[in-house]
């Protein structure tokens, strides 16, 4: 998980969508932090193993589905 870039629109969707914030996260380290927070420890691994696949990886979560190209993560709905 510590492999994973995050960009800036995947910041502003997980703030809304998951956290429920209306004041979206600015610090990359800030949205790390809490998506390990609110992920399962399944969920931690199955983003490790993807983490390095090339292409677009849609991982689904207990209710949003992440989507990871290349290693980045791109967004959650």
């Amino acid at each position: 998980m510590d492999e994973l870039k995050i960009t800036r629109h995947f910041l502003e969707r997980i703030s809304e969508r998951v956290l429920g914030l209306t004041n979206p996260i600015k610090c990359f380290k800030v949205g790390k932090k809490e998506l390990k927070r609110v992920m399962s420890t399944r969920q931690k691994i199955n983003l490790d193993f993807f983490v390095h696949t090339k292409g677009i990886v849609k991982i689904p979560t207990a209710n949003h589905t992440m989507i990871v190209r290349d290693g980045v993560a791109v967004t959650i709905y």
